[in-house]
C-alpha cells in the first residue's frame, strides 16, 4: 500500500477519524452528539511541544493530509479545549 494520505489515515490518524466517523454515524442517527477534544497545554510529561499553537497546527496538518477541508459538515461539532495542566504539576510539588 503506498505511503499516501489516503492510505495511511489508519496507521497516521486513525484515533482522529475514528472519531470523526463515530460523531458523524451519531449525527446521522438523530443524536446531538458533540465532540470534544481536550489538548493539554504544558504537560513536562509528555515530549514535543503541548502549546495551543502546537496542537492547532497539529489537527490542521492532520486534516490536510486527510483532504479534510477547513470548515466542514461536523465542524461546528468539534470542540477543542485547552486546558493548562502546568498550574497542577506546581500544585503537586
Amino acid at each position: 500500500m503506498p505511503d499516501n494520505a489516503a492510505a495511511s489515515w489508519h496507521r497516521k490518524f486513525y484515533q482522529y477519524t475514528n472519531r470523526l466517523a463515530h460523531l458523524a454515524w451519531l449525527r446521522e442517527n438523530d443524536v446531538d452528539a458533540k465532540l470534544v477534544m481536550v489538548n493539554f497545554v504544558g504537560d513536562a510529561d509528555m515530549p514535543g511541544e503541548t502549546t495551543e499553537a502546537a496542537w492547532h497546527a497539529a489537527y490542521m496538518a492532520a486534516e490536510y493530509a486527510l483532504g479534510i477541508a477547513r470548515r466542514h459538515r461536523l465542524s461546528e461539532h468539534v470542540l477543542h479545549v485547552y486546558p493548562d495542566v502546568t498550574t497542577l504539576a506546581a500544585g503537586s510539588e
